[in-house]
C-alpha cells in the first residue's frame, strides 16, 4: 500500500513540474521507456500540437518523425536513460544541439532524473531542458545551421535562419549564404575592413556583397542590421 502511495506521490509530482515548467519537460516510464507526461514545449519540438498525443510514445517512435532532423539524438537518449536507470543517478548534457521538426535550430541544456518508487527503483525518468537558443550569436547560429542541415538544401537554410532571427521579409529575394555571412560580419564590426580581415577576402568583394543585399532587401542596410540582435 505505501508503495503505491510513494509512486502516486511521485507521479503528482512530476506531473506538477512537467505541466509548469517554463520550457520543454517530459517523462518516461524508465522500464518500457514511453513517455507518461509531456507539456506543450516538449510536443511542439516533434511537431506534435497536443501533448498527450505524445504519451505511449518512445523515443525510437519518436525517431521515425525527427531522424531526417536530429541525427543520433534518439541512441544518444537511450544510452543516458539507460545509464540513469541501472546508477539511479542524474544526467546534466549542456548545449545539445538539434533541429526541431518545424525546421529550427534549438541549442538547450538538458537536465535527465531518475524518480525512484517506494521500492527504492527508478520508475520514472524526467527530462527538463532549459533553451539557451537566444543566448547564441547570430554568427554562432548561422554556422549550426550549416552544420545540421544536408548539403544542397542552402536555400531552405538561409530561409530558416532568416525566419529565425526575423528578418526573413525584409528581403524581395534571398541572400546568398556569402551574403547573408558579409551582413552578419558586418553587423557585429561595422567597418568594411575588419570585415574583410575576418573572411580573408578583398574590400572589393565586401562591397559587392553589401551592393547585393541592398538590392535583395525592402528596406535600407542600416535598418536591416538595426534588426539583427547581438
Amino acid at each position: 500500500m505505501k508503495k503505491n502511495l510513494d509512486q502516486l506521490i511521485n507521479m503528482r509530482f512530476v506531473d506538477d513540474l512537467v505541466h509548469n515548467w517554463n520550457g520543454s519537460a517530459q517523462a518516461k516510464d524508465a522500464k518500457t521507456g514511453k513517455y507518461v507526461i509531456s507539456n506543450h514545449h516538449s510536443a511542439a519540438r516533434f511537431g506534435i500540437e497536443n501533448p498527450e498525443a505524445v504519451y505511449g510514445y518512445t523515443i525510437q517512435d519518436l525517431d521515425l518523425i525527427m531522424n531526417s532532423h536530429w541525427g543520433d539524438t534518439a541512441k544518444r537518449i537511450e544510452d543516458q536513460d539507460s545509464q540513469i536507470y541501472y546508477t539511479q543517478q542524474m544526467i546534466v548534457d549542456r548545449n545539445r544541439v538539434f533541429l526541431t521538426a518545424a525546421g529550427q535550430v534549438y541549442v538547450h541544456n538538458v537536465n535527465k532524473y531518475p524518480i525512484l518508487n517506494g521500492a527504492n527503483k527508478v520508475s520514472l525518468i524526467l527530462t527538463t531542458n532549459e533553451d539557451i537558443t537566444s543566448q547564441i550569436s547570430p554568427l554562432e547560429l548561422l554556422n549550426l545551421y550549416r552544420m545540421h542541415y544536408k548539403i544542397g538544401n542552402r536555400n531552405d537554410l538561409i530561409r530558416a535562419f532568416l525566419a529565425h532571427i526575423e528578418i526573413v521579409n525584409y528581403f524581395i529575394i534571398l541572400p546568398t549564404y556569402a551574403e547573408l555571412n558579409v551582413l552578419l560580419i558586418y553587423a557585429r564590426y561595422s567597418q568594411l575592413k575588419l570585415v574583410a580581415q575576418h573572411l580573408k577576402v578583398s574590400l572589393k568583394t565586401v562591397d559587392s556583397h553589401l551592393r547585393s543585399l541592398r538590392d535583395k532587401s525592402s528596406i535600407n542596410l542600416h535598418e536591416l542590421i538595426l534588426r539583427i540582435r547581438y
